[in-house]
């Protein structure tokens, strides 16, 4: 890029962070997709699973999961109060922390 050292925000990525998820190309797993790698799986936005490195390894539509994160633009008060349920409407995957009991899979 023409950006010098000094104002250069990442410096050895001449795409600068190309998708502004604020990590840069040389250290993001997926340097032209905002969406996180939450497990470290190098699937980002089309990850089925964002919190099951495994990706759901038996194919019954359920993931395993350490750990979670409520999707911030979504509501997931919906799904805490019953109004939406978690495996139907993709809660799984929006609300994984408020879904976190519902979208485990016990085997």
């Amino acid at each position: 890029d023409s950006l010098c050292g000094d104002v250069d925000s990442c410096r050895l990525d001449a795409g600068n962070d190309a998708d502004s998820d604020g990590l840069c190309g040389d250290i993001d797993p997926c340097p032209l997709d905002a969406a996180e790698d939450f497990d470290s799986d190098a699937f980002c936005s089309s990850d089925v699973c964002p919190h099951d490195p495994w990706n759901d390894a038996d194919s019954d539509d359920l993931c395993f999961s350490s750990d979670c994160k409520d999707d911030g633009g979504e509501d997931c008060s919906a799904f805490a109060l019953g109004n939406k349920d978690c495996l139907l409407d993709d809660g799984c995957s929006l609300c994984s922390c408020t879904c976190f009991s519902k979208c485990q899979d016990p085997c």
